[in-house]
């Protein structure tokens, strides 16, 4: 029976009904676009009109300028500042931790979180 190949689209010569490829070549082929389609599709990150608003983007030299001065103020370590960054409240809370348990300077740093705060408009009691 002829049938026609989904790969390529030549008509090929078969005994056997469920025979879709006229080679393993094609078969190979069209398996392989098929999957590699599916997958792209799958990371493909998602188009809205929401995504391509500008936001307003807080500046890394602020951000790592407050982190530095609380750093050297207080001999934490960068890293352990930055995980709590946007909430300033946990970085005060952790910060007093450290205090009280010894391993930071004892420093107020409520003037340099209460500027930081209104230089980004963050909240901070």
């Amino acid at each position: 029976m002829w049938k026609e190949c989904k790969y390529c689209h030549r008509e090929f010569w078969t005994d056997y009904i469920k025979k879709e490829y006229c080679s393993e070549h094609c078969a190979y082929k069209y398996n392989y676009e098929r999957s590699r389609a599916s997958i792209l599709a799958k990371y493909k990150k998602p188009r809205n009109s929401i995504d391509n608003v500008i936001k307003s983007k807080k500046s890394n030299k602020v951000v790592f300028n407050f982190i530095m001065e609380l750093n050297q103020l207080t001999t934490l370590s960068y890293g352990k500042l930055m995980q709590y960054y946007p909430d300033l409240n946990k970085i005060k809370s952790f910060i007093d931790y450290q205090q009280v348990v010894g391993n930071a300077k004892k420093v107020n740093v409520d003037k340099i979180m209460l500027n930081h705060a209104k230089q980004l408009n963050l909240d901070f009691n």
